[in-house]
């Protein structure tokens, strides 16, 4: 390699050489716009994909899918060519089984559902990593004091300040949620 040739590491074909005409190309912003391109619509507000030279991948994804199959609400087919190998996937028989059972409990439980998104879907990732962590020192049986839930939440969560775990929990007894704090 000249001092002018570059090399991209591939996780499937491993090293590609590259020149500096290419390595410019690439750089180029106009090129870089391509980055935020999305060929899987809202997908990306639902999972987490790294970007791998075969496509995007979640392990969730795969997570759900696996599910699916287990459930026979899914069939999943290999088909191989001459490059590789793909899935197909398509609707099985149990499908609408699966369905009207997801409906059945939907329906049944809709209020609770309604009640957990007004109250919590604004909510940040942090934010209900703490008050999850709250419910759960709540719910470990024990009477606590609002200070001892506070410095307990504390000792799991020390990134938290105490003022803004007390202010959590406040709020968590307001609604009804905490039933262990005297």
């Amino acid at each position: 390699m000249s001092k002018n040739d570059y090399e991209i590491r591939c996780p499937i074909h491993g090293l590609i050489p590259m020149n500096l005409w290419e390595r410019r190309l690439i750089d180029h912003p106009v090129f870089q716009r391509l980055r935020r391109i999305r060929q899987l619509a809202w997908t990306d507000h639902i999972y987490e994909f790294s970007l791998y030279s075969y496509g995007p991948f979640d392990s969730s994804v795969l997570a759900d899918l696996q599910s699916a199959e287990s459930m026979s609400v899914i069939n999943s087919d290999m088909i191989t060519f001459s490059g590789g190998y793909q899935y197909q996937l398509s609707t099985s028989g149990n499908a609408p089984v699966v369905k009207r059972y997801s409906k059945k409990f939907l329906d049944k439980n809709r209020e609770a559902i309604n009640w957990v998104v007004k109250n919590f879907a604004s909510r940040s990732a942090s934010e209900l990593e703490l008050l999850s962590t709250i419910v759960y020192v709540d719910q470990e049986g024990r009477s606590l004091s609002l200070g001892a839930l506070r410095d307990r939440v504390k000792h799991i969560k020390p990134h938290f300040s105490a003022a803004h775990i007390e202010l959590n929990a406040k709020l968590l007894i307001s609604q009804g949620i905490l039933k262990n704090v005297a």
